[in-house]
């Protein structure tokens, strides 16, 4: 469901996508498990049914770009998104 778009991921940053009960609605968390290094931008792939380029998505983040919208692109049956780079965490909320 969930893949980086790299030659050599790094074995340290763990995505992982949840589902609200309450609403359904999905959310993307990746953590980064080496602490003091910078992980650089890092490119997404999601195949999710339901899950377009259209419904868009705000950066959750623990380093000052809480809310920031995301754009996402359309790849066939698959969105694909840049994240900005980060320490620890960051995460996506799609509308």
């Amino acid at each position: 469901m969930v893949a980086q778009i790299a030659e050599n991921p790094d074995p340290n940053v763990i995505p992982a996508l949840l589902r609200a009960r309450k609403n359904a609605r999905l959310s993307l968390h990746v953590l980064h498990y080496k602490s003091g290094a910078t992980i650089a931008a890092l490119r997404l792939r999601l195949r999710l049914p339901g899950l377009r380029a259209g419904s868009g998505g705000k950066l959750l983040g623990l380093e000052g770009r809480d809310g920031e919208p995301i754009a996402l692109k359309q790849e066939g049956d698959a969105v694909v998104f840049e994240l900005p780079s980060f320490r620890k965490y960051v995460g996506v909320a799609f509308a």
